[in-house]
This record gives C-alpha cells, sequence and structure tokens, in this order.
C-alpha cells in the first residue's frame, strides 16, 4: 500500500509535467506567430540601396547540359512541326489517290 507522501508527489509530478506541455505549447505558437508576421520594412531599405548601386548580376545555366537528348519531353515547336508534317503527308496522299483512281 503507497503512502499518501507518494501519492501526493506523484499527483504534484504530473501537474508539473502539465504546467511544461502547456508551457511549450505556448512558446510554440509564438514562434509560429512570429514566423507568420510580414515586414516590408527591409524591403523599402533594400529598394533605396538599389537606387544607388544598380546591381547587375549575370545570369548562369547551373544544372543545364546542354548535350543531353531532350526530344522525349514535350515541345511545343516539336508539337507543331508534326502537324505540319502530318497535313502535308495526309494531302499528299490523298492527291496520290485521286490520281491513281481518275
Amino acid at each position: 500500500m503507497r503512502h499518501s507522501f507518494y501519492i501526493s508527489r506523484e499527483k504534484d509530478d504530473s501537474r508539473k509535467s502539465d504546467k511544461k506541455k502547456l508551457l511549450n505549447q505556448e512558446e510554440s505558437k509564438q514562434k509560429q506567430k512570429k514566423k507568420v508576421i510580414l515586414s516590408f520594412e527591409d524591403d523599402l531599405a533594400d529598394e533605396d540601396k538599389e537606387d544607388v548601386e544598380p546591381a547587375l548580376k549575370k545570369k548562369r545555366n547551373i544544372g543545364k547540359n546542354p548535350t543531353v537528348d531532350t526530344s522525349f519531353l514535350p515541345d511545343e515547336q516539336r508539337k507543331m512541326e508534326l502537324i505540319s508534317l502530318k497535313l502535308k503527308l495526309s494531302e499528299e496522299f490523298l492527291r496520290e489517290q485521286e490520281r491513281i483512281k481518275g
């Protein structure tokens, strides 16, 4: 049988752990609120600096290899070329059929 001392101590421990959980939840909520707050003051300060010093940045093709075969990827220009080729071949076929029949 447990003594009342141990039971009260367990209750105190559980209360402390509940308080710690609540404090942790509140802290995490505050951190999330800080992340959500938007500030445009830094952007305005950056724009002022850009007016004084125009930064010319050179774009680089990072991660693109021009030697890789991309013919299997969808491409509008290639699609249009295929459609025009199909139309030309179908017209040629119809003319040939008319010539044979007539």
